[in-house]
Protein backbone atom coordinates (compact mmCIF):
# COMPACT_ATOMS: atom_id res chain seq x y z
CA UNK A 1 0.00 0.00 0.00
CA UNK A 2 1.29 3.44 -0.92
CA UNK A 3 1.59 5.78 2.04
CA UNK A 4 0.66 9.41 1.48
CA UNK A 5 1.72 12.16 3.85
CA UNK A 6 -0.11 15.51 3.88
CA UNK A 7 1.93 18.40 5.29
CA UNK A 8 0.54 21.87 5.89
CA UNK A 9 3.20 24.57 5.50
CA UNK A 10 2.58 28.10 6.77
CA UNK A 11 5.26 29.33 4.42
CA UNK A 12 7.08 27.34 1.77
CA UNK A 13 10.15 28.42 -0.13
CA UNK A 14 9.85 27.37 -3.77
CA UNK A 15 13.52 27.07 -4.67
CA UNK A 16 12.78 26.67 -8.39
CA UNK A 17 10.69 29.85 -8.75
CA UNK A 18 12.50 31.71 -5.96
CA UNK A 19 9.20 32.58 -4.25
CA UNK A 20 7.80 32.31 -0.75
CA UNK A 21 4.35 30.71 -0.88
CA UNK A 22 1.90 30.94 2.00
CA UNK A 23 -0.46 28.34 3.46
CA UNK A 24 0.48 25.37 1.24
CA UNK A 25 -0.27 21.67 1.27
CA UNK A 26 2.68 19.43 0.46
CA UNK A 27 1.68 15.90 -0.53
CA UNK A 28 4.41 13.28 -0.21
CA UNK A 29 4.00 9.78 -1.64
CA UNK A 30 6.66 7.09 -1.34
CA UNK A 31 9.21 9.60 0.04
CA UNK A 32 8.74 11.96 -2.93
CA UNK A 33 6.96 15.26 -3.13
CA UNK A 34 4.00 14.57 -5.35
CA UNK A 35 2.45 18.04 -5.29
CA UNK A 36 2.48 21.47 -3.68
CA UNK A 37 -0.92 23.17 -3.72
CA UNK A 38 -2.85 25.81 -1.83
CA UNK A 39 -4.02 24.35 1.51
CA UNK A 40 -7.47 22.84 0.98
CA UNK A 41 -8.67 22.95 4.61
CA UNK A 42 -8.60 19.15 4.92
CA UNK A 43 -6.92 17.06 7.58
CA UNK A 44 -3.15 16.89 7.64
CA UNK A 45 -0.63 14.42 9.02
CA UNK A 46 1.88 17.11 9.93
CA UNK A 47 0.84 20.68 10.76
CA UNK A 48 3.68 23.11 10.09
CA UNK A 49 1.37 26.09 9.68
CA UNK A 50 3.54 28.14 12.06
CA UNK A 51 6.74 27.21 10.29
CA UNK A 52 8.64 27.76 7.05
CA UNK A 53 9.25 24.63 4.97
CA UNK A 54 12.34 24.49 2.76
CA UNK A 55 11.96 21.47 0.46
CA UNK A 56 14.83 20.98 -1.92
CA UNK A 57 17.41 22.56 0.34
CA UNK A 58 19.96 20.29 1.94
CA UNK A 59 22.29 21.37 4.72
CA UNK A 60 25.68 20.46 3.28
CA UNK A 61 27.63 22.52 5.79
CA UNK A 62 30.33 20.50 7.50
CA UNK A 63 33.59 21.07 9.31
CA UNK A 64 35.89 18.23 8.39
CA UNK A 65 39.12 19.54 9.88
CA UNK A 66 39.90 19.81 13.56
CA UNK A 67 39.25 17.61 16.53
CA UNK A 68 35.74 17.33 17.91
CA UNK A 69 35.19 18.90 21.32
CA UNK A 70 38.83 19.04 22.33
CA UNK A 71 38.10 21.87 24.75
CA UNK A 72 40.79 24.11 23.27
CA UNK A 73 38.56 26.08 20.91
CA UNK A 74 40.33 27.74 17.99
CA UNK A 75 43.74 27.59 19.68
CA UNK A 76 44.19 24.00 18.55
CA UNK A 77 43.26 24.81 14.95
CA UNK A 78 45.95 27.48 14.62
CA UNK A 79 48.64 25.39 16.32
CA UNK A 80 48.16 22.23 14.23
CA UNK A 81 50.05 21.73 10.98
CA UNK A 82 48.35 21.45 7.60
CA UNK A 83 49.30 17.76 7.55
CA UNK A 84 47.63 17.18 10.93
CA UNK A 85 44.47 18.94 9.74
CA UNK A 86 44.48 16.92 6.51
CA UNK A 87 44.73 13.67 8.46
CA UNK A 88 41.88 14.61 10.82
CA UNK A 89 39.88 15.79 7.78
CA UNK A 90 40.24 12.38 6.13
CA UNK A 91 39.17 10.63 9.34
CA UNK A 92 36.22 12.98 9.85
CA UNK A 93 35.09 12.57 6.22
CA UNK A 94 35.29 8.78 6.56
CA UNK A 95 33.31 8.91 9.80
CA UNK A 96 30.70 11.11 8.12
CA UNK A 97 30.14 8.92 5.07
CA UNK A 98 30.13 5.66 7.00
CA UNK A 99 27.52 6.89 9.46
CA UNK A 100 24.45 4.66 9.05
CA UNK A 101 21.86 6.27 6.81
CA UNK A 102 24.10 9.04 5.52
CA UNK A 103 21.91 10.35 2.65
CA UNK A 104 24.63 12.32 0.90
CA UNK A 105 26.96 9.40 0.26
CA UNK A 106 24.87 6.25 0.45
CA UNK A 107 25.94 3.11 2.24
CA UNK A 108 29.66 2.43 2.18
CA UNK A 109 31.19 -0.96 2.77
CA UNK A 110 34.57 -1.87 4.20
CA UNK A 111 36.10 -1.64 0.74
CA UNK A 112 35.54 2.14 0.69
CA UNK A 113 33.37 1.77 -2.40
CA UNK A 114 29.76 2.81 -2.46
CA UNK A 115 27.35 -0.08 -2.29
CA UNK A 116 24.45 2.21 -3.13
CA UNK A 117 22.65 1.13 -6.26
CA UNK A 118 20.82 3.52 -8.57
CA UNK A 119 17.48 2.37 -7.15
CA UNK A 120 18.65 2.95 -3.56
CA UNK A 121 19.80 6.45 -4.49
CA UNK A 122 16.30 7.25 -5.80
CA UNK A 123 14.83 6.40 -2.38
CA UNK A 124 16.32 9.44 -0.66
CA UNK A 125 14.02 11.82 1.23
CA UNK A 126 11.71 14.00 -0.86
CA UNK A 127 12.93 17.30 -2.25
CA UNK A 128 11.48 19.84 -4.67
CA UNK A 129 14.31 19.13 -7.09
CA UNK A 130 12.94 15.60 -7.45
CA UNK A 131 9.77 17.03 -9.05
CA UNK A 132 11.55 18.16 -12.20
Amino acid sequence: MTETLRIRAGRLLDVVAGEELRDRLVTVREDRIESVDAFDGGTVDLDLSNHTVLPGLIDCHAHLIGELESGHGYAEVVTRSAAQEAMSGVRNARDTITRPGSPAFGTWGRSGRSSTSRSETRSRPATCSDRA
